[in-house]
């Protein structure tokens, strides 16, 4: 019974607490809040250039049933380059399956260095390589290509062709070799 009144009491102590914080952000002034102001993110998006833009993407395997989220996921990239008055979407390269089938990638691959596209998106970096240390080897072959094409991994928010995304990738590239203990219950 004891538990059950110390709990009460917690709860109601929480409450009280919730109750006066906000309390006191109400009808405050902004100006007079001391706060820590966010970075600004660079706006890769808002290049005044002309740029013909691929779309990769690696799904599951095939399945009827997931017309409609491929559907959403066109549409959702249509709308990214539609917004960007110099973009042009030249073509989605989407691969199905496991890594064995890269016929999509390898074609991207091949219009890249055909001179037929400028920028890459990719929804994570985990979706463009097997490993990161296959995407670090793609995306240096790309950067050698005369004009370079770039990548904009959107999940990790790394564009290639910026001078910080090696350093970004080889985090990752190091994250990916650790060896994470697994825990299991008896």
């Amino acid at each position: 019974m004891k538990d059950i009144e110390k709990k009460q009491n917690n709860s109601a102590n929480h409450a009280d607490q919730k109750r006066i914080i906000r309390e006191r952000y109400k009808g405050v002034d902004q100006d007079s809040l001391n706060s820590i102001p966010s970075i600004p993110r660079k706006e890769y998006f808002k290049i005044d250039e002309s740029k013909r833009v691929a779309v990769y993407a690696r799904v599951g395997v095939p399945d009827p049933r997931q017309t409609s989220s491929d559907e959403l996921f066109k549409q959702y990239y249509i709308d990214i380059v539609s917004r960007m008055p110099e973009w042009k979407l030249v073509d989605f390269y989407i691969d199905e399956g496991s890594w064995r089938n890269m016929d999509a990638f390898k074609k991207m691959m091949l219009d890249c260095k055909a001179g037929k596209i400028d920028l890459i998106i990719v929804k994570t970096v985990s979706r463009f390589a097997p490993t990161v240390d296959d995407a670090v080897r793609y995306v240096n072959e790309l950067k050698k290509l005369t004009p370079p094409v770039g990548v904009f991994f959107e999940c990790e928010y790394i564009y290639t062709l910026d001078s910080g995304s090696e350093k970004m990738l080889s985090f990752l590239l190091d994250l990916e070799k650790v060896e994470i203990p697994v825990f299991t219950s008896r």
